[in-house]
């Protein structure tokens, strides 16, 4: 499976950004987090809080 790496480094920045704005201070960290992981890094940060991959997996006609 092949993830694109933007789009889930694009939803973690969403999720963290609103957990932050709600009052959780720990949000923060994670969102620094998200801007400087790795995509194997952000696909574990994902696996963490059980985000379905599949949502953000590439097709096999994908054109780079």
């Amino acid at each position: 499976m092949t993830i694109d790496v933007k789009k889930l480094r694009d939803y973690l920045t969403d999720y963290y950004g609103s957990a932050s704005k709600n009052g959780n201070p720990m949000a923060l960290i994670e969102l620094s987090n998200v801007e400087l992981a790795s995509g194997y890094e952000l696909v574990e940060m994902a696996k963490k809080i059980k985000i379905n991959l599949e949502d953000f997996t590439l097709n096999d006609d994908y054109e780079r």
